[in-house]
Parts: structure tokens; C-alpha cells; sequence
């Protein structure tokens, strides 16, 4: 599992663990209960050859969908890749 890092539009902010990731949508773990509805920007380590010069993160936008004691969903309206 990769380590993420989340915030939220109301200023909550946290870590927790990629559980899964598609085209459409990511679950992770954290240990909380987030509010549905609720626009998150999560960040996490992307895997990248050894020799890159600096590593990547892939920063996701986009809004919770569900939220409980198994994980968090939320949906992709956007992502970019960041070097360093």
C-alpha cells in the first residue's frame, strides 16, 4: 500500500493508506470518518525508476462520495503529477 497525505476544503488534514485506484475514483484508509459530500486533495508517492532525477507525486481532486470504518471513496475530477 502507498502512505497518502489528505485535506480537505474545510482546512482537516491527515494520513492514511491507498487501498485502491482507478480511472474514476480512489479508496483509502485513514482511521476517520470524513464528511461525504465534502471536496479532498490527496497526495501520495508515485513509483518511479530509480534513476529519476526526483519523485513523483500524484495530486488528486475531488469529492468524497462515501466515508465509514472500511475506507473512504472519493471521485477523480482532476490529478496532476509534481516532481519533488
Amino acid at each position: 500500500m502507498l502512505d497518502l497525505q489528505y485535506r480537505l476544503l474545510s482546512g482537516r488534514s491527515g494520513r492514511g493508506e491507498l487501498v485502491n485506484i482507478s480511472s474514476g475514483g480512489l479508496l483509502f484508509r485513514c482511521g476517520a470518518v470524513l464528511p461525504p459530500g465534502e471536496l479532498i486533495e490527496v497526495e501520495l508517492a508515485w513509483p518511479s525508476p530509480l534513476d529519476a532525477a526526483q519523485p513523483l507525486r500524484l495530486c488528486i481532486h475531488g469529492f468524497i462520495v462515501r466515508s465509514d470504518s472500511s475506507g473512504t471513496a472519493l471521485t477523480i475530477g482532476k490529478y496532476e503529477f509534481r516532481g519533488g
